[in-house]
């Protein structure tokens, strides 16, 4: 019983202190004026995964006449590069993707070292291939399907 007195005497205080401040109520809430803004979703940015297909050097600066193709890519966290070509005899030993940057050791009868960096509009990367004699501009062009 004294709980309900004790409730009863707030609800007439409080009854009494609207009536003492002339028992307005407080305007409504006005929206703002201001529009909305919506943020703006970020282009999506190029990235190193794609097929790709290789170019050794400058024009007369090599013997390699042809251009391998590889699949650049993930298996869950797992970076991966993968010829396209089925037959491709070759064993890659590494591969380790760093934002925009490819590195990777190729088993050939000797080893060669990539590293590439994708350029900036994403449809090629640059870079160089080290072999046990020498160091060679590579470049790398995407493929569309």
């Amino acid at each position: 019983m004294r709980g309900m007195t004790i409730l009863r005497s707030a609800v007439v205080a409080l009854v009494g202190l609207a009536a003492a401040c002339g028992g307005a109520t407080p305007p409504p809430v006005q929206p703002s004026s201001t529009p909305p803004t919506t943020a703006a979703v970020p282009a999506q940015r190029p990235t190193v995964v794609g097929k790709w297909l290789e170019f050794w050097g400058k024009p007369g600066e090599t013997d390699v006449a042809y251009h391998d193709q590889y699949q650049v890519g993930y298996d869950g966290d797992k970076p991966f590069v993968r010829p396209l070509d089925q037959a491709h005899a070759d064993v890659i030993n590494s591969v380790t993707i760093d934002g925009d940057n490819v590195d990777l050791i190729i088993r050939t009868s000797f080893e060669v070292h990539y590293q590439l960096h994708l350029d900036p509009g994403g449809d090629s990367m640059t870079g160089t291939a080290t072999t046990p004699d020498r160091t060679l501009p590579i470049r790398w062009e995407r493929i569309r399907d």
